[in-house]
């Protein structure tokens, strides 16, 4: 896990970096009347992959953002109820993604499908879809054992440390 998690950190780095690069060559072309037709198109599918890369990582790190009245009520075993449920619609609505991901990527690739600007082939674009989708699964998947264990999915980093 700690190999996939360095590759999904290293990518969306490297994303960041390189549409922030290209964003700024852009707007410095275009003040010289010269800008490039496939740079829009490029940061806006780089957005795409951090997104959906992006949404596993939080599932792996236990971030997402979310209303928390709900858990603070003295109940520990209504608290885990909810928190199972929320990690249960999160895997369908996880699983929804990956099926019709793999069906819109697949449709791409048969059609030939390409980008107007930057030419590139459309389904490894798509692909994110169910890519991220597969993660978003295993983390949550991972999480639901966690909570149902009464293990912290993030613990705070002082006990990190002590490991």
């Amino acid at each position: 896990m700690k190999i996939l998690a360095k590759i999904e950190e290293t990518l969306i780095g490297i994303l960041l970096l390189v549409a922030t690069i290209v964003l700024f060559a852009n707007v410095v072309l275009r003040t010289f009347n010269h800008s490039t037709v496939w740079a829009e198109e490029f940061i806006r599918y780089a957005m795409i992959w951090i997104t959906f890369i992006g949404s596993a990582i939080c599932f792996r790190k236990n971030i997402h953002f979310g209303v928390d009245v709900i858990l603070r009520i003295p109940s520990k075993l209504f608290v885990k109820v909810i928190k199972c449920l929320i990690i249960i619609l999160s895997g369908l609505f996880s699983f929804y993604v990956l099926r019709y991901g793999i069906q819109l990527t697949l449709f791409a690739k048969e059609m030939g499908q390409i980008a107007p600007a930057s030419q590139i082939q459309l389904y490894l674009i798509y692909m994110v879809l169910p890519i991220g989708a597969a993660l978003s699964i295993i983390y949550l998947v991972r999480n639901l054992i966690y909570t149902i264990k009464d293990i912290e999915i993030n613990p705070p980093e002082e006990i990190q440390e002590e490991k």
